[in-house]
């Protein structure tokens, strides 16, 4: 799937130039990167044709799928002699821009040959900190090229890969916070007008019950389109973790996190029913 955008949609200057530079970097590793969290978020929401968000960042996440750790430690040599700098202490963390007025941080977070049992990576040599990576080998399999100006490319999660990573980190961290509730939210509420011509999706206005709502329909089809990117014990695991929620009604965070003034607790639980339904059926085939 490609998405070409004009560098004005970014409406960032010095997000571009750091898209740019790392574009660069990686194409002389011989390597793709994937844009996650915030910044993959922003770009979904103009994908989906949705409002930009409200929330800004000065920080870039990205995720690189590498062999070993010698792998990251010869991209991290290449971003150092192209602009970038390497934070003292934090082992992912590099910084871009002129310190201090327009410095932009820059998180690298490996997968793939250096994950462990349990889709953790531990930072060598003392193996701290830990980090998860839990889906990332299965989800960025299913990403969006994104061109820009038709200068350079970077690619970004789907949105069904997008929903499953803020689905993780929602499990690791909806104590401290609701982002990822509300970002789960914002793809449900936008995903039916988006994909509803889409050939695979024809019978969701047959199987939704009435009243019809748009954000439920949302649920189905997110769910279907996820289920082919995961293995029918994650999808378990992911149904088990679901209905525990939708049991505690009106206590569960999953549902009042991701309650918004067009979608209140009704239609949001039955989104989430819809999800863990789909999911369930998909493991008995």
């Amino acid at each position: 799937m490609i998405y070409p955008i004009s560098s004005d949609t970014i409406a960032n200057p010095l997000l571009v130039e750091l898209l740019r530079a790392l574009s660069s970097c990686f194409k002389e590793a011989g390597k793709d990167f994937f844009v996650i969290g915030a910044a993959s978020r922003d770009i979904l929401r103009r994908y989906l044709e949705a409002e930009p968000s409200p929330r800004r960042t000065r920080d870039l996440d990205i995720a690189i799928a590498v062999d070993s750790w010698d792998d990251f430690f010869k991209i991290s040599e290449i971003l150092k002699q192209n602009g970038f700098r390497k934070d003292r202490h934090m082992k992912q963390r590099f910084y871009y821009g002129t310190y201090p007025d327009a410095d932009y941080e820059l998180d690298v977070v490996p997968f793939g040959g250096v994950t462990v049992p349990g889709e953790k990576i531990y930072w060598p040599p003392e193996e701290s900190p830990m980090m998860s990576v839990k889906g990332f080998a299965s989800v960025l399999k299913d990403c969006v090229d994104v061109i820009v100006d038709n200068e350079f490319s970077f690619k970004i999660p789907s949105a069904p890969a997008f929903f499953v990573l803020k689905f993780d980190a929602w499990l690791d961290r909806h104590l401290l916070n609701d982002k990822d509730a509300k970002d789960m939210s914002f793809i449900l509420a936008n995903y039916y007008l988006h994909e509803i011509t889409s050939p695979a999706h024809l019978e969701v206005l047959d199987v939704l019950p009435e009243p019809f709502e748009p954000f439920v329909a949302g649920a189905y089809m997110i769910a279907k389109d996820i289920i082919p990117l995961l293995e029918k014990d994650v999808l378990l695991s992911y149904v088990s973790d679901i209905e525990t929620e939708l049991a505690k009604e009106q206590r569960s965070q999953l549902i009042t996190q991701s309650m918004g003034p067009e979608y209140g607790y009704d239609i949001v639980r039955d989104a989430w029913t819809m999800i863990a339904s789909e999911f369930k059926k998909a493991t008995q085939e």
